[in-house]
C-alpha cells in the first residue's frame, strides 16, 4: 500500500530499476494505461507483465462475452495491449504479456478440503475450516473459530464465494483467480501458454469488453500476449497449502 498514485507508482519504480520489476495487474488496466500512455517506453522497462483478465477460449463471467476486470474499462486494456504491440516493434526483444484469462483461472478452484489441509499445514487449531469439511450444510455455515488469525482471515473469505457457487454454479468452492496469477508470475512452468494477437472490443452492442484472440493468425499481425491455455492446477494448490500455510505458521498472532 502506497501513498503515491499508482501511475506514479509503477513509472517511478520502473524507471527507477529497469529490467527489475515483473508488474503483476489483478484487476482493471486503467492505471497501466495511463501510464503507458505517458510512457510508452514502459514495456520496455519493465522485466514481465502479468495479468489476470480475458476470456480467450470461453465464454465470460460479467456477460457472455466478458470477463470482470476487461469489462471494467476495456479502452484500457486495449491501450495496454497495443501499447505492447508497438513496444515489440521496436524492440522485439521485449517479453509478451502473460494473461491469465477465465480459461484457466476457473479451472483453478479451492474445495474446503484444500483448506483444511491450509490449516493444518499452519498448525491451527481446530482445524475446521469450513463447515462443508465437517459435513454440515455449507449454507448455513457459521465463521470460523481456527485458532490461527490468518487461516480465520482465509476461510471467512473463501466462504463468501463458496456460498456464491453453491447458488449460482452447482459446486462449493472458489475460483481463485488471482493467487494462480501471481503463482504464473512468480514460476511460468506453471501455466501453458500460446503466442497471439489480442485486441479489445469497446464498440460492440452486446460484446464491449470481449477480448478478441487471432489464434489462427487471420488478421496477420504480431503477437502482443501470450495466452495461458493450461495450467497445473495441482502443483498450484500444492504450493499454496504449503506456503501460506507456513506463512500462517509462522504468524500466528498476526492480527485481523
Amino acid at each position: 500500500i502506497s501513498d503515491r498514485h499508482a501511475v506514479d507508482l509503477i513509472l517511478e519504480e520502473a524507471r527507477r530499476r529497469p529490467g527489475e520489476i515483473t508488474l503483476v495487474t489483478l484487476g482493471p488496466l486503467t492505471n497501466l494505461a495511463l501510464a503507458v500512455m505517458r510512457e510508452p517506453a514502459l514495456p520496455r522497462l519493465l522485466k514481465g507483465y502479468t495479468l489476470m483478465g480475458g476470456a480467450f477460449g470461453v465464454s465470460g463471467n460479467t456477460t457472455p462475452t466478458t470477463e470482470w476486470n476487461i469489462h471494467c474499462d476495456p479502452h484500457a486494456a486495449k491501450i495496454v495491449f497495443r501499447a505492447w504491440s508497438a513496444a515489440r516493434e521496436a524492440d522485439p526483444t521485449i517479453p509478451l504479456p502473460v494473461a491469465l484469462g477465465l480459461d484457466v483461472t476457473e479451472q483453478a478452484v479451492i474445495l474446503p478440503n484444500d483448506v483444511v489441509r491450509l490449516a493444518r499445514r499452519a498448525g491451527s487449531t481446530p482445524d475446521d475450516s469450513l463447515a462443508l469439511a465437517r459435513g454440515e450444510d455449507p449454507m448455513h455455515a457459521t465463521r470460523s473459530v481456527a485458532s490461527n488469525p490468518v487461516v480465520r482471515y482465509i476461510a471467512d473469505a473463501l466462504r463468501f464465494y463458496m456460498e456464491f457457487h453453491a447458488k449460482y454454479d452447482g459446486f462449493y468452492g472458489a475460483h481463485i483467480h488471482d493467487p494462480l496469477a501471481v503463482a504464473a508470475a512468480l514460476d511460468r512452468s506453471l501455466v501453458t501458454t500460446e503466442a497471439v494477437y489480442v485486441d479489445v472490443e469497446t464498440r460492440g452492442e452486446i460484446t464491449a469488453g470481449m477480448t478478441v484472440a487471432d489464434r489462427r493468425h487471420l488478421t496477420g499481425k504480431a503477437p502482443n500476449v501470450d495466452i495461458a491455455v493450461s495450467a497445473d492446477v495441482a502443483e498450484f494448490l500444492y504450493r499454496l497449502v504449503e506456503r501460506v500455510g507456513g506463512l500462517a505458521a509462522d504468524h500466528p498472532n498476526v492480527s485481523r
